[in-house]
């Protein structure tokens, strides 16, 4: 016989008595409080609760003790081999506190039927390979729901090492996969292969096509990367950029910049290349002015000024303004992107809302490059910037920076071909074919990323929308009906309720006329609110319209991100600090699991509960 946690009953219990239970007590909600928080549990003295500096015995030593005297006389009385604060009852803590919360989590995904699992992995400080893995569902009070139900150390980083974590990890929680809708991960060979890869060995361990979802934000991240690597005056640039960077950080340079601190280009985040030339955008000025007083600063090396004097010249002296007009270019086209990836982050978001956002960005590329990238305007774009730039000279004269100016052709040169200056080099090309060929690459990979796979299934999704052309339309939901009739909890629903194409086709026929002039929620950017459109209708229509409901369930529980499980690796780097680096992988990732589901922990799981577990589980200790 086995208890809640997995492990095998035996008969020699730890019985506690009264004050021993209420020491426990305190243990347990000390140890919830770090590890919601994700604070660290030891410091470098463990050897006495008193004089111990880890915040886990400061806990009891400084709040506990001067708190109510009795907790001191208590963990003076209790046996010396039980007193549950040394690290291995730490651990053991930890564990059970983060099998409750997995365990809690996995009721919900069951209860839920369809889920969605998105997986990802990420190496801690000390090399070791992390996976994790969540699952996306539709809660019983209506709402979408990304929630971890394992993290954990593996050894084999392959697609079948991958699989077996996540085998193991569904099994474990009873959780079938005769409501998996589909699965998400970033790109690499060994999460998408067609054949030996993740999303291959789960459709055959299904034995049925799992719906693949490439994640949307590495796919726009793969997307901006593009452009920025293949286009030199825009690699030349960031190369300026992070040279400012490296210059701006000297104490000299610091006193005469009113500016805010720049942003770094860390090239493996979402939106690292909009965060960098956002702050050189909002500082140009103020770089400007600096740069011209540490050209002068005595306090400065001869090498750091003459570095002053240079990055001067790259940013400002030259008659094409060429790192004004990147600059601004920049801003331009990465902008609206740097919407959507805020947009994709939101935990509300749902794969018909990322599809539609995605399509706008993909149209405001193709607008820009027809109607903006005439010599003109964009000339326009760098005068208008450098009007509004505001620079004080050394001697507190503010300096006008005048805009480019039309050259006129002298006369004599009227009998000749060449009636323009030549460039100084050959590869040289004016801003204007570079704002052309950066639209058009973006254009290009914005069309390879998102229009290679599942088009039909997209499109079907979209007609679910109220804003789309096709709201409704029967034919253009048939892919998405005959997907979801293979989903098994689906097609066991459809055949008990004797449900089929011809009541889809009526549905839509009624509830488009129903629908029609309905006023639906808008969230806050007053955009039609999908997730509550597909709420009105499951919990209002469903008995009127089960197939539409079924189909809007697939819908919003269909992932389109791994962001969550970033998240999740986020919650990892706070907790892997310097000072840790010591502790055992399975510790380092239960704390990292409990820190980031610190909501479930904090609201979900009581002591009787942790008592429960605690004391059905064997112990190497005994009282």
């Amino acid at each position: 016989m086995r208890n809640a946690c997995g492990c095998p009953v035996t008969a020699s219990f730890v019985s506690l008595n009264n004050d021993q239970k209420q020491w426990l007590f305190a243990v347990f909600n000390v140890s919830r409080f770090l590890c919601a928080n994700g604070l660290a549990f030891r410091g470098s003295d463990e050897s006495d609760i008193d004089t111990g500096d880890g915040l886990f015995l400061r806990a009891f030593s400084q709040l506990l003790f001067p708190l109510e005297e009795k907790w001191g006389k208590i963990h003076k009385n209790l046996p010396k081999n039980a007193k549950y604060t040394s690290h291995d009852i730490q651990n053991e803590v930890i564990e059970v506190l983060a099998s409750l919360v997995k365990t809690k989590i996995a009721e919900d995904v069951r209860k839920a039927e369809l889920f969605t699992i998105i997986a990802d992995g990420t190496t801690d400080k000390n090399r070791k390979e992390i996976q994790g893995i969540v699952c996306r569902y539709l809660s019983s009070d209506g709402n979408v729901k990304e929630r971890c139900i394992n993290v954990k150390g593996i050894d084999d980083r392959s697609a079948k090492g991958i699989f077996k974590f996540i085998k193991e990890a569904l099994v474990q929680f009873n959780i079938s996969v005769d409501g998996l809708v589909s699965q998400s991960f970033d790109g690499a060979s060994v999460m998408s292969g067609d054949y030996g890869g993740l999303q291959r060995l789960i459709s055959d361990f299904c034995d049925r096509n799992v719906l693949y979802v490439h994640c949307f934000l590495h796919k726009i991240h793969l997307v901006v990367s593009f452009p920025m690597q293949n286009l030199d005056e825009v690699k030349e640039y960031f190369d300026t950029t992070a040279a400012l960077y490296k210059f701006f950080k000297k104490s000299a340079v610091l006193e005469s910049y009113n500016g805010t601190a720049l942003k770094r280009l860390i090239e493996t985040r979402w939106s690292g290349h909009f965060e960098s030339t956002s702050h050189v955008h909002k500082n140009y000025g103020d770089l400007i002015q600096a740069l011209m007083v540490a050209s002068k600063n005595k306090k400065l090396s001869g090498e750091d000024r003459a570095q002053a004097t240079g990055l001067l010249s790259l940013m400002e002296d030259n008659e094409d303004h060429v790192f004004v007009f990147i600059t601004c270019m920049l801003m331009d086209v990465l902008k609206p992107i740097d919407i959507v990836v805020k947009q994709l982050q939101s935990p509300d978001e749902n794969l018909i809302s990322a599809l539609h956002v995605v399509n706008a960005v993909k149209d405001d590329i193709k607008s820009k490059r027809e109607n903006n990238t005439s010599n003109e305007k964009v000339k326009k774009m760098v005068d208008d910037f450098l009007e509004s730039v505001r620079i004080t000279s050394t001697d507190g004269v503010q300096v006008q920076r005048r805009p480019t100016r039309n050259t006129a052709v002298p006369s004599r040169f009227d009998d000749f071909l060449i009636t323009d200056r030549i460039p100084s080099a050959n590869n040289s090309r004016t801003n204007c074919q570079i704002f052309v060929e950066c639209l058009d690459l973006l254009d290009a990979e914005f069309l390879r990323r998102f229009s290679e796979e599942n088009i039909a299934l997209w499109e079907a999704m979209l007609a679910l929308s109220p804003s789309s052309d096709n709201y409704l339309d029967y034919d253009a939901l048939i892919p998405l009906f005959e997907y979801a009739v293979n989903i098994p909890v689906i097609r066991d629903f459809y055949q008990k309720e004797k449900l089929s194409r011809e009541d889809l086709e009526a549905e839509c026929r009624i509830f488009s006329r129903v629908f029609k002039d309905k006023e639906w929620p808008k969230n806050a950017a007053d955009k039609v609110d999908l997730s509550e459109v597909a709420n009105i209708v499951i919990k209002e229509h469903q008995k009127g319209a089960p197939v539409l409901s079924s189909l809007y369930k697939v819908a919003i529980t269909a992932g389109f991100t791994s962001m969550r499980v970033e998240c999740v690796f986020s919650s990892l780097t706070r907790v892997d600090s310097p000072q840790r680096r010591s502790m055992k992988t399975e510790r380092e990732a239960n704390l990292a699991y409990l820190s980031f589901e610190s909501e479930v922990l904090i609201n979900d799981i009581t002591f009787d509960d942790f008592y429960k577990a605690w004391n059905l589980k064997p112990r190497a200790l005994s009282l």
